[in-house]
């Protein structure tokens, strides 16, 4: 699954002439930690709540917009804009269109529901995404090496990658722990891009929250 269906509009970026104040405002209203400026509908730089809170009340944004900011484009897969969050420390962030046009945001929070309601359907279990070439992909392989593990899998996804030569493959399987098969599928030469279970997913996102609840002094 693609960017493109988790696109909120709740999230409205800031202006130039905003106020510390106006931002700090949005971002205790939108429950994030960071909030985009956004010039001719393209976005310049972003504001955090760690710099703004030092600087209550003294003016407008402009000298606090940080100009290295992260962002994704439509076509981004949902597992990409997760890592990324995770790697920068982020709970939002900008999409892009081809033409460099602010289109809206995606936030941790509906990424968090994406992966619960993927996982929530089964009481125990995992998903795991694939990457591999197009030409070594084999569903009977990759099965016959889950189930030498007495696992099973629930449903599978295949999805290719721009270059149209090696593809993603998402499995939701039946182990909370699947480190053996983790393993097996490192040795047939198959990339492990990631593992969502539902207590790793719950995990980050309560330390996201927890991180919030400080900066809001909540």
């Amino acid at each position: 699954m693609k960017a493109n269906v988790l696109i909120s509009k709740n999230i409205l970026p800031l202006s130039l002439n905003d106020s510390i104040d106006t931002a700090l405002e949005k971002m205790m209203e939108y429950k994030v930690l960071q909030l985009y400026v956004l010039l001719d509908q393209k976005i310049i730089g972003m504001v955090s709540w760690q710099t703004l809170s030092k600087h209550k009340g003294k003016g407008a944004i402009k000298e606090f917009i940080e100009t290295d900011f992260q962002y994704i484009s439509t076509n981004d897969f949902i597992f990409e804009i997760w890592s990324k969050m995770l790697q920068f420390r982020i709970n939002n962030i900008p999409v892009i269109s081809d033409e460099g046009q602010f289109i809206g945001c995606i936030s941790e929070n509906e990424l968090v529901k994406f992966y619960l309601v993927s996982i929530i359907e089964i009481e125990q279990g995992c998903i795991i995404l694939l990457s591999m070439r197009k030409m070594d992909y084999s569903l009977e392989k990759i099965a016959q090496i889950v189930e030498e593990h007495k696992a099973v899998i629930l449903s599978s996804f295949v999805s290719e990658k721009e270059d149209m030569i090696e593809i993603y493959v998402s499995l939701k399987i039946n182990l909370n722990d699947p480190t053996s098969i983790l393993n097996d599928f490192i040795r047939y030469d198959m990339d492990v891009v990631n593992v969502f279970s539902k207590q790793s997913v719950q995990s980050v996102h309560k330390e996201r929250y927890n991180e919030l609840m400080h900066y809001l002094n909540v």
